[in-house]
């Protein structure tokens, strides 16, 4: 059905196709040598009996066949004439090639040999005589056996290369495992001084000037790991957390039992959720400082942050067993008791934070939460206001720190900054911390007697603050 469907598209009936003789493979293998040729121009795919260089064989065929022909009809002969051949089953394949490869354009010049080349071949250009590719000349013979000469000797220069510098370094003796030469003790004084400076400025809050002294340091001693310590503390106060994790990580790698630097790095990556990391960093330091109490501190936090509140009490309770009493403690001890479903535990351990620190801005906000939790909302709205007029305190004293770091040109202005930022450090009780700005406006202007009687009111509140957390 589909051979018939075709055929009748193409407008031509089967046996007009059909009839004629198959012609030998030798007959479109040989081409017309003549360019002018117009029927192999117009059938380039195959050689036909209209061209003049068809075989003399194939002509000589069909005259015997036409012969026979004209014979069979003058002769007188009656008879039924026998039925012609059937033909082979490729001629309709070749033509429902043609067909299919939209061919049929050509098909009344084409023999159905021609039609076969074209559904096998493609593009009768490709087998043109003039559109063959020239072969190549001697230049471009020659030029390629350079090439490749000369590559294979780029090769072979390499290879000898390396291996006359192999034989060379076996030959040299194997160098001695000799320590490098000790820093003069010049050296190493001068880089503990200012090793020492760096950190004067950074409990002073210049944080410029100690960022320098200790990048001095670690210039003048490489192989000490606290000035790199000193820097990751600078840049993290800086809010470049993520150079700081670098700096610990520098000091780290000098010195692998540096258990300070392990748990600053360890604090820094609990905060941004690395706990896997920063829980083996806080083992290596207990494994190197089991006396550090620190270690149970951040070990706590971990646990805490990955919902393990039942793991976080003993390394609280393990906490406040060596320091002592502290708000940290009871405001995160009172958190696990919550989490744990210990409301009244929980509610007295945020007290008791609170008696020792009244500006703590996690004991007013979880003890607030907590009391709504057990429906008793008007108690709970004392704690929300002082949290969040800590949080106010807090927000404006960065402020105020980023304005003093641009320092301002004027000595006044800069004073009243220094002053306005120990006022709001005071208001959320961090005396000691409030010390600071007020001793830089001292400095600035030494004889301000104002200035003078703030500094000796403050150290009076620094000094019993510190009293009542012992």
């Amino acid at each position: 059905m589909l051979e018939s469907s075709l055929l009748s598209r193409a407008g031509r009936d089967r046996r007009t196709f059909q009839d004629q003789e198959p012609l030998p493979r030798t007959a479109y293998r040989k081409r017309c040598t003549q360019t002018q040729c117009t029927t192999c121009m117009s059938m380039p795919n195959a050689m036909h009996s209209l061209c003049h260089r068809t075989p003399t064989g194939i002509k000589s065929v069909r005259r015997k066949k036409q012969d026979s022909a004209a014979g069979g009809e003058g002769s007188g002969k009656t008879g039924t004439p026998p039925a012609p051949p059937a033909p082979p089953l490729h001629r309709d394949r070749a033509f429902l090639a043609a067909v299919v490869c939209g061919k049929m354009r050509a098909l009344p010049q084409l023999e159905w040999q021609g039609e076969l080349r074209v559904a096998r071949r493609g593009r009768a250009h490709k087998h043109r005589k003039e559109d063959r590719r020239p072969a190549p000349g001697p230049a471009f013979r020659a030029g390629r056996s350079f090439v490749f000469f000369f590559v294979l000797g780029l090769i072979a220069a390499a290879v000898a290369a390396r291996t006359l510098d192999a034989d060379q370094r076996a030959a040299k003796p194997a160098p001695s495992a000799a320590k490098p030469a000790a820093k003069p003790a010049r050296d190493l004084a001068a880089a503990e001084a200012t090793f020492q400076e760096g950190y004067r400025q950074l409990r002073e809050e210049n944080l410029e000037e100690a960022h320098r002294a200790f990048s001095r340091a670690a210039e003048l001693d490489p192989r000490d790991p606290r000035p790199h310590m000193g820097l990751g503390k600078v840049l993290e106060a800086l809010n470049y957390r993520e150079r700081a994790q670098e700096a610990y990580r520098r000091a780290i790698a000098l010195d692998g039992t540096f258990s300070d630097a392990k748990i600053e790095l360890a604090r820094v990556l609990c905060d941004f959720g690395k706990h896997a990391e920063s829980i083996a960093l806080l083992n290596s330091a207990r494994r190197d400082d089991p006396a550090n109490a620190l270690v149970a501190a951040e070990l706590a936090a971990n646990e805490l942050r990955q919902g393990n509140a039942a793991a976080a009490i003993p390394l609280i309770e393990e906490y406040l067993a060596r320091t002592g009493p502290t708000a940290w403690a009871y405001e995160h001890l009172g958190r696990a008791y919550a989490d744990t479903g210990n409301a009244k535990g929980a509610e007295e351990q945020y007290r008791r934070a609170l008696a020792l620190k009244p500006a703590s801005e996690l004991g007013n906000l979880w003890l607030g939460q907590l009391l709504v939790a057990l429906g008793r909302r008007p108690e709970a709205e004392q704690h929300f206001r002082r949290f969040r007029e800590l949080r106010s305190y807090q927000t404006e004293s960065r402020e105020v720190e980023q304005a003093i770091a641009r320092r301002p040109g004027d000595v006044g202005q800069l004073v009243r900054l220094l002053v306005r930022l120990a006022e709001l450090r005071a208001r959320q009780e961090k005396h000691r911390e409030a010390l600071v700005p007020l001793k830089r406006a001292l400095d600035l202007i030494p004889g301000d007697e104002a200035l003078r009687r703030l500094y000796e009111d403050q150290s009076r509140r620094a000094a019993a603050a510190a009293a009542r957390e012992r």
